[in-house]
């Protein structure tokens, strides 16, 4: 899979003509330091500068990345009569579809503790470019049934473009655990095994970072099968389950390699421990300081449907209809999902504080007649300047108070890529002329808590997966977290709950209650402990209630886990730099 990298780097003048010979994974990291230029002519006011630099990029980076991936390919039809390599492509791609049946709401989770042994037995017993071309394969299978669900969004964007996308998206998804592969086979050889569940979890919190982020996966999640499992998670966080996990898969290995069934025993170990640890975290209970009375709305307006401005009367008597019957007073705060009023809250042209549409005055006539604050979600949009973009666009959530007093906005800041934006248009304007059928919308800045009877603080669909971004907002002073979504994306598919079990694991994580109002579903609360209080069922129209007890502090990860994130990925840094820069006659 390295080759081509090898070709390209005896292209280079002596010495350098040695080094990528002998070093062929540093010629990408080189290529990026070259790509600088490229990627700052790109800013370029010139048209044919932002091309041209768009070309070098094509051939610098794009081009060697396609290119290994077409030999991956390459490489396994031309091992297709060899009988020992299908059996093992065969057992790898077997467990890869297991483990992706091990998230919530499948039942599996059980077995994530064992299903990565496999893959490891696997990669220490074929040659380096089979192993790792097994890895990709299985990888790829793994990510196509974890998020098969994608596919819907075929139905609002070109077709052709949404289906490459969803390959290139499979593809770079299973490149990581290609890394994960030869950074555990460095280390075995090493004989410094035992840091590769902290290697795993180092890329994890990796792919949390930057533009392409897509922290969706985390193996830490297949432990929200049962909730004692999880509950360490308050701790150490989703990373360190994942780490868990994989010290568990190791002992595994342990066992595999030496045929021994004591040792295969010792693997119920972790989970029996995080039992343990579980059950006796359920047994107390959070000091508590006051509780807030929180009703959740779900309109199950229909995705495909919801922006047809033919529609909009109705969807609005609908979402208004379940506002009206809260009972006065019967609540501190009702919650609507992500856009519920699929319209601009505002005329932009107008200034500051006036052109607000019907729906947001009638929200905010609602709150103050009823005595309860309510949040909304609409879209929403300022001025910017001259093209490409004349108007900077916002997914909103309003806080409409009680007491009548201007409404509070709140603008997304973590957004889906390629799905609410194109990664790096900022830095790249030329991509602000490229229309893939995505949002456009632009990120918000600074965080938002409102207080009320209970200080809490918002969070839009996708900023949910981010445990620094919740844990940013803990640390602020939120004591109940809302999060407002519109899973009616993903159809009647595994998504909407898998959302919602990464959500769960936010309240484990910081030990805070949880309100999530999503537009088909699921809609629900946690306590803070993630125990479900209710739920809805998706795709109907529903309201519910919840008396949420708000604690005192967060758990003890809201404090410690900054510094155990930035420890993990440090130690994924510094082991890949000693991989990268070290030799070994048997790795590129």
């Amino acid at each position: 899979m390295i080759r081509p990298f090898r070709k390209l780097g005896s292209l280079f003048p002596e010495p350098l003509k040695g080094f990528f010979e002998r070093r062929p994974a540093a010629l990408p990291i080189a290529l990026a330091l070259l790509c600088d230029v490229p990627l700052a002519a790109l800013g370029s006011g010139f048209q044919a500068l932002r091309w041209t630099a768009f070309a070098l990029l094509m051939l610098l980076l794009v081009i060697p990345v396609f290119a290994v991936l077409f030999r991956a390919l390459r490489h396994l039809w031309s091992r297709r009569r060899d009988r020992r390599f299908l059996k093992l492509l065969a057992l790898n791609v077997l467990c890869a579809a297991l483990l992706a049946f091990a998230y919530p709401p499948l039942p599996l989770g059980w077995l994530s503790f064992v299903l990565l042994a496999p893959w490891l037995w696997t990669l220490r017993r074929l040659p380096l470019r089979d192993g790792l071309t097994i890895t990709f394969a299985a990888g790829w299978v793994f990510s196509a049934i974890m998020y098969f669900w994608i596919y819907n969004v075929a139905a609002v964007g070109p077709p052709v473009a949404v289906i490459g996308g969803l390959a290139l998206l499979l593809c770079y998804l299973a490149l990581f655990r290609v890394a994960a592969g030869w950074l555990f086979l460095r280390l075995d050889r090493a004989g410094k095994r035992w840091l590769f569940p902290f290697v795993w979890s180092g890329l994890e919190v990796f792919r949390a970072w930057g533009e392409m982020s897509f922290p969706w996966e985390h193996l830490g999640y297949a432990t929200g099968v049962s909730l004692p499992l999880m509950q360490a998670a308050s701790w150490i966080g989703v990373y360190g389950l994942s780490a868990l996990v994989v010290a568990d898969n190791l002992v595994a290995l342990d066992a595999l390699e030496r045929r021994s069934w004591r040792r295969g025993l010792a693997v119920l170990l972790f989970p029996a421990g995080l039992l343990l640890f579980g059950a006796v975290s359920l047994s107390s209970e959070p000091e508590v300081s006051r509780s807030v009375r929180v009703a959740v709305l779900q309109p199950n307006i229909p995705q495909h449907v919801k922006w047809e401005k033919k529609n909009f009367p109705q969807w609005m008597r609908r979402t208004f209809g379940l506002v009206d019957r809260i009972d006065s007073g019967s609540v501190d705060l009702v919650v609507l999902p992500e856009t519920a009023v699929p319209r601009l809250a505002r005329d932009v042209r107008l200034p500051e504080g006036r052109g607000y549409i019907r729906q947001h005055a009638d929200l905010r006539s609602r709150a103050a007649k009823r005595g309860y604050d309510v949040v909304a979600g609409f879209l929403d949009a300022d001025t910017l300047g001259p093209a490409p973009r004349r108007f900077r666009f916002y997914n909103a959530a309003f806080l409409f108070r009680a007491d009548g007093s201007e409404p509070q906005r709140y603008y997304k800041r973590k957004l889906v890529p390629f799905s609410e934006k194109l990664p790096w248009d900022g830095l790249l304007p030329m991509l602000n002329y490229v229309d893939l059928g995505e949002g456009d919308f632009s990120p918000g800045e600074g965080d938002a808590l409102w207080g009320g009877r209970g200080d809490w603080a918002p969070s839009i669909c996708y900023e949910v997966v981010y445990p620094a971004f919740m844990r940013d907002q803990a640390l602020a002073g939120a004591r109940l977290m809302v999060n407002i979504t519109n899973d009616g994306w993903f159809g009647r598919t595994t998504a909407p709950w898998q959302h919602a079990n990464i959500a769960r694991f936010r309240s484990v994580e910081l030990g805070l209650p949880l309100a999530r109002a999503a537009n088909t579903g699921v809609s629900l609360f946690y306590d803070a402990k993630g125990r479900l209080l209710d739920s809805t069922p998706i795709f109907e129209e529903a309201a519910i209630r919840a008396e949420l007890e708000i604690p005192v502090s967060p758990a003890p990860y809201a404090a410690v886990g900054g510094p155990l994130e930035a420890i993990l990925l440090a130690l994924l840094l510094a082991v890949f730099a000693w991989a990268l820069f070290t030799r070994d006659p048997e790795f590129p």
